[in-house]
């Protein structure tokens, strides 16, 4: 079952919740659960009594009405300054070591999970919140250690005390960046990550003990963020198992509407929808109920529109793995009036979220398998001039994702189709998925050969940053790529096709070995690839892309529609056939576009838009407006 959970303000500033008003909203979306959003517990005795007497009072009321209430709140801290409440308050915070990043700057309200006097206090918080007779308590995804404006920790005096016991050695902060973030494998990138993997399961076991104390029945979680799936040291399922104790585990994704609304990944809607489900695919078989961040910061619809909310949505619905959405719909300041718009689309589309229930959750997902697993930094090897926070995005966003994003590839990951496999996650892949064809960067291609396997090249000269217009020869077309920091030179073996160029060198190439392997290398390293113009986002490329991995993976993808910027599709195979999910994720409508399929179906039946069956083409006619979904059930 997909649960829809909406938070709300457990306490505003200036006035009393209006219970009934919220769950009235709550009904009108359907919401089976509320998360009451709480004070953390760095606050003046008097307001923390205040805040545990009103989270009981709304959890009574909600869960009267049939609503199962959680409670969520904050933990190390987020970054920013802190307003407290008065001079007791500041006291006591200033018994507390700030987190302090690699460079030696310190997050003025962000505190380490070791210091003593934080994680006592932290921990009773919670057990407090426990005593309530709160039966779900929530972490937010501040419970991390890196990807902080102090750079990655933490590096306070009592952890370098213990990073220098575990390396053996008086290593100096300033040297510590080097000594981790480049080259290979070794000593002092392990005791980085094993420290911290230490520093953030001391903190969640100890809440656990405490939450015990009260009532080893109620479930304790954390949303995952950007490292804590790898440059943490730590994982988010071991994190949330370790906060779980013996209850069912829960965990919430990172990544976020409004992430594509406010100049993040470029503002692709498609990159984000696909993180959560890379994720949903790294928790499969770890019996944790996981639930995405269907959060439109900060709320009103003058920032994120409820369309990239609804897409959101709907697409995650699609994937039929996941157990339901975060869906911040009311906002954390106003009353209810204020902003009704969000769930006021919502209602609009439940005959779309019908018709995905009904048809495209279930089945089995088909396309290109994006190979990501979470976990690289510690074996891989590193460039001499990455920084630390270079490497947190590189080893978090995978960059073979964002490429199929940007050509409107569909995605199943896991599968046993052609694999795209970027950067280090060839260090990982099974040999044995080579035979299904690949598709590869420049670093995973060096790897595969180091590897033992023949990818087509001879040599792989240096990385170099180049700029100007890339040229597809089958096209006779060029197209401007702008800036690609670092494209490699490659000397090929006898049967490389050169698929394109730039400025005379090859970007593109497609091989086949002798064993009847197949492959489509790109000579970018593509996580130092910008993915905005031209060089992921471009006519040529989708084309090439599509093309290629048809030719790699000897039979045709379950669909394609070539031509629309952002378009994004879920397929699904079926007992009927191919259920397919088509969204428009451009501010342009997509006029009359055409639908190449695998294979002549019987019939079709399409929802949102109509459409007509010519062998392997599906014709829509009319258009699909922006952020509009069209639905269509091939049978067979």
């Amino acid at each position: 079952m997909y649960t829809v959970a909406i938070p709300v303000t457990n306490r505003y500033s200036n006035r009393r919740m209006d219970c009934e008003a919220v769950l009235s909203e709550l009904r009108r979306a359907g919401a089976t659960r509320v998360w009451l959003c709480t004070a953390r517990g760095i606050e003046q005795e008097e307001r923390l009594s205040e805040e545990l007497a009103l989270l009981k009072e709304h959890r009574l009321f909600f869960e009267a009405q049939g609503v199962e209430v959680g409670v969520w709140l904050s933990s190390l801290g987020h970054g920013g300054t802190l307003v407290y409440d008065d001079a007791r308050t500041l006291e006591r915070a200033a018994r507390y070591v700030k987190l302090t990043g690699l460079g030696g700057g310190t997050c003025p309200d962000s505190f380490c999970p070791i210091c003593e006097p934080f994680a006592t206090d932290y921990s009773n918080w919670i057990g407090r919140i426990a005593e309530t007779g709160a039966k779900l308590i929530m972490i937010d995804d501040d419970y991390r250690l890196s990807a902080r404006a102090c750079g990655p920790g933490c590096c306070c005096e009592a952890h370098m005390a213990e990073y220098r016991r575990r390396v053996g050695e008086d290593v100096a902060r300033p040297d510590m960046e080097k000594l981790i973030f480049t080259g290979g494998p070794n000593k002092y990138r392990d005791a980085w990550l094993d420290m911290g993997h230490d520093a953030l399961m001391g903190l969640a076991k100890r809440i656990r003990a405490r939450v015990d104390a009260v009532n080893p029945a109620v479930r304790v979680g954390v949303c995952a963020v950007m490292s804590t799936w790898d440059t943490d040291g730590v994982n988010a399922i071991e994190l949330t198992k370790a906060l779980a104790g013996h209850t069912k585990p829960f965990l919430r994704t990172i990544g976020a509407p409004y992430w594509a609304a406010q100049h993040v990944l470029a503002k692709k809607l498609a990159r984000v929808i696909e993180l959560a489900r890379v994720q949903r695919h790294w928790c499969e078989g770890q019996g944790v109920e996981l639930f995405t961040e269907g959060d439109a910061y900060p709320r009103p619809r003058y920032c994120t529109p409820a369309s990239f909310l609804e897409v959101y949505d709907m697409a995650l619905r699609a994937d039929g793995g996941l157990d339901g959405i975060l869906k911040y719909m009311l906002d954390y300041t106003s009353s209810t009036r204020y902003e009704r718009g969000y769930i006021d689309r919502m209602v609009r589309n439940a005959p779309a979220y019908a018709w995905i229930e009904a048809h495209l959750a279930k089945g089995t997902a088909e396309g290109a398998d994006v190979f990501c697993p979470h976990e690289k930094l510690r074996a891989a090897q590193l460039p001499p001039d990455m920084t630390a926070q270079e490497a947190e995005s590189a080893y978090f966003f995978p960059a073979a994702q964002r490429l199929l994003c940007d050509c409107g590839v569909p995605m199943a990951y896991g599968a046993r189709s052609v694999h795209v496999v970027f950067g280090e996650s060839a260090r990982h892949v099974p040999l044995d998925r080579v035979k299904d064809g690949m598709v590869l960067d420049a670093p995973a291609a060096r790897l595969l050969t180091d590897r033992g396997v023949d990818v087509g090249l001879e040599a792989l000269g240096p990385a170099a940053m180049a700029q100007g217009a890339e040229y597809y020869p089958g096209e006779d077309e060029y197209v401007l790529c702008g800036t690609a920091d670092r494209l490699h030179g490659a000397d090929l073996k006898p049967g490389a096709e050169i698929l394109s160029s730039l400025n005379g060198q090859p970007t593109c190439y497609r091989y086949e070995n002798k064993a009847g392997e197949r492959f489509l290398v790109y000579l970018f390293d593509m996580d130092a690839v910008s993915h905005g113009l031209g060089l992921t986002r471009s006519y040529c490329r989708q084309r090439q892309l599509v093309a290629g991995l048809e030719w790699v993976g000897r039979k045709p993808l379950p669909a394609s529609c070539l031509g629309h910027p952002d378009s994004y599709m879920i397929c699904k195979r079926t007992e009927e056939g191919l259920a397919v999910g088509l969204w428009n994720l451009s501010p342009d409508s997509m006029i009359e576009p055409e639908l190449t399929l695998d294979r002549v179906y019987g019939a079709a039946e399409c929802f949102g838009c109509a459409g007509e069956l010519a062998g392997k083409t599906l014709r829509l006619s009319g258009e699909i407006q922006p952020y509009a979904f069209a639905g269509i059930l091939l049978k067979n």
